[in-house]
């Protein structure tokens, strides 16, 4: 977005529907273009296969992930990004979403790391607020 390219965007696998829109959309768009895929990884993140739809669709909704798109300038929230941009769902706790993966079982065991959950958290609040005040 910076080098100001005719068009960028963030989905994610676990929503194939607005994989394929933004696919769709870029190919038909002159000039270069960049989409940002996040596909959660099982052996890298350390969580079971059958988990890798729920993997992204819990870093949309903790906001871990933001899936928009960026055209003529202009950046639109997609999907339950833009719901939760506008107030109108609750990110999920992003506790919800690391619990599962084994790259941060040190924040659990031995004990919960109840600090470094709440930094995470406050991180990815104030990354929300940067989008509502420049989004919205």
């Amino acid at each position: 977005m910076s080098h100001h390219i005719p068009y960028a965007a963030q989905t994610c696998v676990s929503y194939p529907e607005d994989l394929y829109k933004k696919v769709k959309k870029a190919k038909g768009i002159k000039g270069p273009k960049y989409i940002e895929i996040m596909a959660p990884c099982p052996p890298g993140w350390r969580f079971g296969m059958e988990r890798t739809v729920e993997m992204g669709n819990m870093a949309v909704e903790t906001g871990a992930w933001a899936m928009y798109e960026y055209e003529n300038e202009k950046v639109t929230f997609n999907g339950k990004s833009k719901l939760i941009l506008e107030g109108k769902i609750e990110r999920k706790p992003i506790e919800d979403w690391i619990k599962y993966q084994g790259r941060f079982r040190h924040l659990f065991i031995p004990k919960k790391d109840v600090e470094r959950i709440k930094a995470i958290e406050k991180h990815i609040d104030q990354k929300w607020e940067r989008y509502r005040e420049c989004y919205l």
